[in-house]
């Protein structure tokens, strides 16, 4: 019986601080001409993510990211008081996850370290509305996105959000819910409490 020919893992270059230093990139401290394309390394700067070298080349290599560990969640079972007609900042009151540090309960937003593609979601449900409930994801203050559900006076619902966002280093990501009832209403405490998540993609 033949036996399988085993299958080598790529050399990994250990971990480095910053993409800057990763191995044959240009000021790199690191320059060997043992690299190859295939070969990956960690970054750690403040969030570890892998990254693999698609071109070895000393003092010009390039290296994509192929995964990475930031990712949070911050929830509200406040239970907290809406106006009717007034876009209502969530004040978040618990940190579900925070893989990077970036969860601020203070100012009830994310701060984000490190630029790039961000799955971001966020729900919240109300009860008792005769007219709508809007929720929307805000970026440095500004609507980025917002969506909007109509149900029957008496009954309660959740709306939900979530896309694919570019985010720079230093935005502030934070939600916003409103309704329209005519007289205050309160978010719901429930699973389908407020909440805001995201993921580097």
């Amino acid at each position: 019986m033949a036996k399988r020919q085993q299958v080598q893992s790529a050399p990994s270059w250990g971990t480095v601080v910053s993409t800057a230093q990763l191995p044959n990139v240009a000021a790199a401290t690191i320059q060997s001409a043992q690299l190859e394309a295939g070969d990956t390394c960690y970054v750690n700067a403040g969030n570890i993510d892998l990254y693999v070298c698609i071109d070895a080349t000393l003092g010009a290599a390039i290296w994509r990211r192929l995964s990475s560990t930031i990712a949070a969640s911050m929830s509200s079972s406040l239970g907290q008081a809406v106006a009717t007609g007034v876009d209502t900042t969530i004040d978040f009151n618990a940190t579900d996850f925070d893989t990077s540090g970036i969860v601020d309960l203070v100012n009830n937003r994310f701060n984000i370290a490190v630029a790039g593609i961000y799955q971001v979601s966020a729900i919240s449900g109300m009860v008792s509305s005769a007219d709508g409930l809007q929720i929307g994801i805000r970026i440095g203050g500004v609507t980025y996105i917002s969506a909007t559900a109509v149900f029957l006076t008496g009954t309660s619902i959740a709306t939900v959000i979530s896309m694919p966002i570019q985010l720079a280093a230093g935005a502030q990501v934070d939600m916003f819910v409103r309704q329209n009832s005519g007289i205050g209403q309160n978010t719901s405490t429930g699973t389908d409490k407020p909440r805001l998540a995201l993921h580097m993609v």
